[in-house]
């Protein structure tokens, strides 16, 4: 109560505020925008552009509604069949989203990905959907990872996060 209300001189900033090229503050932390060549430069605003987001999302936004008209029949060779092609496509967008993974890690670093939190749960979407398209493993517990897929929309919407905040 009675202490020193300033930051203690032993604690390091890892955050920093930064101007947008909209004009607004954003809240980064201080290692993230680090380039090491050109390479990972070029990757890293990329991967920081609102198309490169929008891509991702009209994406996710395709996979939830294939995933909404998964039906059953109750017709074996008809459910067999179109569990085959579920799989083939459900395999597809796995691969596409774990290629984003790749993509995000390799132009923030590992260090700088792991930091944010959505970029953990993205990363175990990334491993439970890999697993879950392992034909042992397709239509089993690891199914739950498809499904939050669609959690990712709502990261995407301001509006929706604070709803579900609430």
């Amino acid at each position: 109560m009675w202490g020193s209300r300033g930051a203690p001189s032993d604690v390091e900033a890892t955050k920093i505020l930064e101007k947008a090229e909209d004009s607004t503050l954003k809240l980064v932390n201080i290692d993230e925008n680090k380039k090491n060549g050109v390479v990972p430069a070029l990757c890293l605003k990329i991967a920081q552009s609102p198309l490169f987001t929008t891509i991702v999302m009209v994406v996710v936004l395709a996979n939830t509604i294939f995933t909404a008209t998964i039906k059953h029949t109750h017709n074996e060779s008809t459910d067999r069949r179109n569990r085959h092609i579920y799989h083939r496509v459900e395999t597809l967008f796995t691969i596409f989203f774990d290629l984003e993974t790749l993509f995000k890690m390799f132009s923030l670093g590992f260090k700088n990905y792991i930091r944010r939190s959505i970029f953990k749960f993205e990363f175990m979407l990334a491993v439970g959907t890999t697993i879950h398209c392992i034909p042992l493993f397709y239509r089993s517990a690891f199914t739950y990872f498809q499904v939050l897929r669609v959690a990712r929309l709502l990261k995407s919407s301001p509006l929706l996060e604070d709803f579900l905040n609430k």
